[in-house]
C-alpha cells in the first residue's frame, strides 16, 4: 500500500479507496491476527513456562521435551508462518501485477494448517495416551495438505516474475516449496513417534525438519520480500549475480544437510552436513550484501525513517547467526562429527528473534495497510520502533546465550536466560499485536498524512530484482 500510494497519489482521494490491484483478501487480516494470538498466548507462553519449569526441576519428565517441541513448531508455523501467509496473499499479487491465483486454495491452506497446529498442541503433550498419540499423524497430514495448497497458490501467482527470471521470485518460490518439504518431514517424524509409542520426536528425526523450516522456508521467504523492497529504501542497486549466488548457495547448502541427515549414517554424513552449514552461512552473508543496509535510508521520508533501525538490526543479527553457523561447522569438523546442537540452536533462535521477527515488524510498519496510521505517529512511533529493536535484540541475545551455555553445564543460568528471553519476546510481540489490532480497528487516515509519509519517488515499478 505504501508503494502504491507513493506512485499514484490520486488513489488516495478517498480514505475508503480500494486497492488498485486484485488480491486483497480477508485471509490477510485473519492470518495476521491469528499469528499474533498464537505467538503471545501459546508460543511465547511456552517459551517462558517450559524453561522456567526446567530451572525449577519440575517433575514433568518427557512432557517437558514434548512441550518444547510443540513450542518450536508453533512459533515457526503459527507465528512467523501465519504472518508470512497473511502478507503473501497481499504482497505477491502486487509483486506480480496479477490477481492472487487459486485464492480458495490459500483460504483452505490456512484452515488446514491451523487445524494441524491445534491438534498437535493438544496431542503431543498428552501422547502417553494412545488416543492422543494417534492424532499426531493426523496433524502431520493436515499440515502437508495445507502447505501444498499454499505453495500452489503462491507459485502460480509468481508465474510472471518467475518467467522473467527475477531472483526475488525464485526465493519466494523456493520458500513455498521448502514449506511443503518441512511439513512432509514433520509428518514423517510424527508418524515415527506414533509407531514407536513415544511422545517426543528423536533428535535425528527432528533435525531435518528444523533445518528446512529455518533456512528453507523462513529465510527464503523473508529474503524474497526483502529483495523486492529493502534495497529501494536504501537507494541500493543489488548486483544480480550476488542475489543468484545467495540463492544457489542456500539451496545447495540445505540440500546437502537434508540429504546427509536422511540418507547417510550419522558417522558418515557429518562432513556433508558441516559443508552444508558453511554454504548456508555463505548464503546468509551474501543476502546481507544484497540489501544495502549500510547506506543511508534516503528513500524513506522522516516519518518512517526510524524503521530503518529495525532493518539494520535484523541484518546485523543475521551476520551473527551466519558466524555461529561457521563456528559450529568448524567445531564439528574438528571432532569429525555434526556441528554441536547448541550452536545450531543458538543460530536458529538468533534467526527467529533477532532477524525474522524484527523484519516482520519492520516490513509491516512500512507496507502493511493496518499500520498506515501508525506511520504518522511521530515521536510515539519512533519510541515504539526503538523498543522493538531493544526487546527483540535482547531476547535473541539471551536465548542464544542460554543455548551456548550448555557445554558449561550451567543448567539454572541457561534456563533462566531462556525464560527471560521469552518474557522480552512476548512483550515485543504483544506491543506489535496491539498496534496491529489498533490499525485494523482504525484503518483510515487523512489523505494528507498518506502523502506526507510516502516513500520518496515512484517505487511501485518492479525493480531489477
Amino acid at each position: 500500500m505504501l508503494h502504491d500510494q507513493a506512485a499514484r497519489p490520486e488513489l488516495s482521494r478517498s480514505p475508503r479507496a480500494k486497492a488498485p490491484i486484485a488480491g486483497e483478501r480477508r485471509l490477510s487480516i485473519v492470518a495476521l491476527v491469528a499469528a499474533m494470538t498464537i505467538a503471545v498466548v501459546v508460543g511465547f507462553a511456552l517459551a517462558i513456562v517450559v524453561p522456567a519449569a526446567a530451572a525449577l526441576y519440575a517433575p514433568w519428565g518427557l512432557r517437558w521435551r514434548a512441550l518444547a517441541q510443540v513450542h518450536g513448531h508453533v512459533m515457526v508455523v503459527g507465528w512467523i508462518g501465519f504472518f508470512i501467509m497473511g502478507m503473501a496473499v497481499r504482497l505477491l499479487p502486487r509483486f506480480s501485477a496479477s490477481p492472487l491465483r487459486y485464492a480458495p486454495a490459500a483460504d483452505a491452506a490456512f484452515i488446514l494448517i491451523a487445524l494441524a497446529l491445534a491438534v498437535r498442541l493438544v496431542a503431543q503433550p498428552l501422547a502417553d495416551a494412545r488416543l492422543a498419540r494417534a492424532m499426531l499423524p493426523v496433524s502431520g497430514a493436515l499440515e502437508v495438505a495445507g502447505t501444498v495448497l499454499f505453495a500452489l497458490s503462491a507459485i502460480a501467482t509468481l508465474k510472471r516474475p518467475l518467467g522473467e527470471g527475477k531472483p526475488f521470485a525464485f526465493f519466494l518460490a523456493a520458500g513455498s516449496i521448502w514449506f511443503v518439504v518441512q511439513a512432509v518431514l514433520t509428518a514423517r517424524a510424527l508418524l515415527l513417534v506414533f509407531r514407536a509409542g513415544d511422545m517426543v520426536i528423536a533428535g535425528a528425526d527432528d533435525a531435518p525438519a528444523l533445518q528446512v523450516q529455518f533456512y528453507g522456508f523462513l529465510v527464503c521467504f523473508i529474503t524474497g520480500v526483502s529483495l523486492r523492497a529493502i534495497p529501494t529504501f536504501f537507494a541500493w542497486k543489488t548486483p544480480v549475480w550476488l542475489a543468484w549466488a545467495a540463492w544457489g548457495a542456500l539451496q545447495l547448502g540445505i540440500g546437502l544437510i537434508i540429504a546427509a541427515s536422511l540418507f547417510l549414517p550419522i558417522g558418515d554424513g557429518w562432513l556433508w552436513q558441516d559443508a552444508g552449514r558453511l554454504l548456508v552461512a555463505v548464503a546468509l552473508l551474501a543476502i546481507i550484501g544484497c540489501m544495502g543496509i549500510w547506506r543511508p535510508a534516503s528513500r524513506l521520508r522522516g516519518g518512517v525513517q526510524p524503521v530503518a533501525l529495525l532493518l539494520r538490526s535484523a541484518y546485523g543479527w543475521l551476520s551473527v547467526a551466519a558466524l555461529l553457523l561457521v563456528w559450529g561447522a568448524v567445531q564439528g569438523s574438528q571432532q569429525r562429527a555434526i556441528a554441536p546442537f547448541y550452536a545450531d540452536d543458538a543460530a536458529r533462535h538468533l534467526l527467529a528473534l533477532g532477524v525474522i521477527s524484527m523484519l516482520v515488524v519492520g516490513m509491516a510498519y512500512l507496507v502493511a495497510p493496518m499500520f498506515a496510521q501508525e506511520r504518522t505517529g511521530g515521536r510515539a512511533m519512533t519510541v515504539r520502533v526503538r523498543l522493538y529493536a531493544v526487546l527483540l535484540g535482547a531476547a535473541a541475545l539471551l536465548r542464544a546465550a542460554g543455548a551456548l551455555l550448555e557445554p558449561a553445564g550451567a543448567t539454572s543460568a541457561r534456563y533462566w536466560a531462556m525464560t527471560a528471553a521469552g518474557v522480552l519476546g512476548m512483550a515485543a510481540v504483544a506491543l506489535f499485536g496491539w498496534r496491529l489490532v489498533h490499525g485494523i480497528r482504525h484503518p483510515y487516515v487523512p489523505v494528507i498524512a498518506v502523502r506526507d509519509i510516502a516513500v520518496q519517488g515512484p517505487i511501485s515499478r518492479p525493480p531489477n530484482l
